[in-house]
């Protein structure tokens, strides 16, 4: 479908800005390239033709993974995008022997929780007033993998 890979630094430019599109507290050009840089760190982005048309970003620590973001445009949403991103991932997580991946997602976000618990992330708990612009609780998600 989409080709998934790691993207170059002269992409990130474009993961910025849809940042700035999709989060009210979108990272910064400088927060991306650091986190690219970062040997604990994985950014990859789904891409139609040479055009980026979503990401996901995530942190890896022990057997641990977070995952920081998933942004998807709204012209290509529903589109299988998302769970591409996600599958492969969890496949990169799973050769860097990551057991279970964590995130937060925004209490309102009904559409998000919907799409993480069909992947099998459970809801584990509540962090009131996580989220600011507007201020609002996140919920925390995980999911074991290779199960």
């Amino acid at each position: 479908m989409w080709e998934i890979r790691e993207p170059g630094e002269k992409e990130l430019v474009s993961i910025c800005d849809m940042e700035k599109v999709s989060f009210s507290d979108a990272w910064s050009l400088k927060g991306i390239e650091d986190t690219s840089k970062r040997k604990e760190a994985l950014i990859l982005a789904a891409y139609d033709e040479e055009k980026i048309i979503g990401y996901v970003i995530a942190y890896f620590g022990g057997d641990e993974g977070e995952i920081m973001r998933l942004c998807v445009k709204d012209e290509y949403r529903r589109k299988k995008v998302a769970s591409q991103l996600l599958l492969s991932l969890e496949s990169k997580a799973e050769d860097r022997e990551i057991r279970k991946i964590f995130l937060e997602v925004r209490e309102s976000n009904e559409e998000g929780i919907s799409f993480y618990t069909d992947y099998g992330f459970l809801k584990d708990g509540l962090r009131l007033n996580f989220y600011d612009n507007p201020k609002e609780a996140a919920i925390l998600m995980s999911r074991e993998l290779g199960k």
